[in-house]
């Protein structure tokens, strides 16, 4: 069986990338973001580690919720590593404390 990771992170994490890397963001919806999410936990042939790096509280409340997790916030910076399935999840108003799946800009980033 292989190991990977599905990130979610709500900014692009250009500090954490190797030299070079292009990025691609493909918007993607919250029905798309559940099946992702469905997918990881069921697929037969990778384990998957579902990783958070999210770190506005109504969007973590709101994904839990949601898509029935656990999420918590990481202390440690998000770090690349080949293999990632990267999901880039922010509210489109940061300053909104209720927000709903239509106040969320997600994206699945490809990594170059």
């Amino acid at each position: 069986m292989r190991f990977a990771r599905l990130i979610f992170i709500d900014e692009p994490p250009l500090n954490a990338l190797p030299p070079l890397a292009i990025l691609e963001l493909i918007p993607i919806s919250f029905s798309q973001l559940r099946k992702a999410v469905e997918n990881s936990l069921t697929s037969e042939h990778t384990s998957y580690e579902i990783c958070n790096y999210i770190k506005h509280e109504p969007t973590i409340y709101l994904l839990n919720k949601e898509l029935g997790l656990n999420l918590t916030i990481k202390d440690q910076p998000y770090q690349y590593k080949e293999g990632d399935k990267i999901l880039l999840i922010t509210p489109k108003n940061p300053n909104k404390e209720n927000i709903t799946k239509n106040d969320l800009l997600i994206y699945y980033v490809v990594v170059r």
